[in-house]
C-alpha cells in the first residue's frame, strides 16, 4: 500500500480518491460549525445553499483553494440535504408508510 506524505506539503495534489476525503473532512467541519452556531433550520439551509453556490462559482472559474476546500464548499449543500433527511426522519417515515407490508 502506498501512502503519499507529499499531499500534506502540496495541498493541490492527491492520489486517486484522496481529494474526496479532504473535501468530506472540511465539509463535515464546516457544517458542524454552521449547525452549532445557528439553530434555525432555515438559516442553516440558506448558508449551505450559499456555500454550495460559492463552491460552484469557484469551480466554473477554475479557482482552486488548498486542501480541496472549494470542493467541500460545493458538498455542503448535499451534506445539508442528508442532515435534513435525518433530522426529520424522512426515510423512516417513507419506510413505514410504503415499505411496511406486515
Amino acid at each position: 500500500m502506498f501512502f503519499a506524505w507529499g499531499m500534506f506539503a502540496k495541498p493541490y495534489w492527491a492520489i486517486g480518491p484522496m481529494w474526496f476525503f479532504w473535501g468530506l473532512f472540511f465539509t463535515s467541519v464546516l457544517f458542524a460549525i454552521i449547525a452549532k452556531c445557528f439553530k434555525n433550520i432555515y438559516i442553516i439551509t440558506a448558508l449551505s445553499v450559499l456555500f454550495g453556490i460559492i463552491g460552484y462559482m469557484l469551480s466554473i472559474n477554475n479557482i482552486d483553494i488548498p486542501f480541496y476546500i472549494d470542493s467541500s464548499l460545493s458538498m455542503t449543500l448535499f451534506y445539508c440535504f442528508g442532515y435534513l433527511l435525518r433530522k426529520y426522519k424522512f426515510l423512516d417515515k417513507l419506510k413505514t408508510k410504503y415499505l411496511n407490508y406486515y
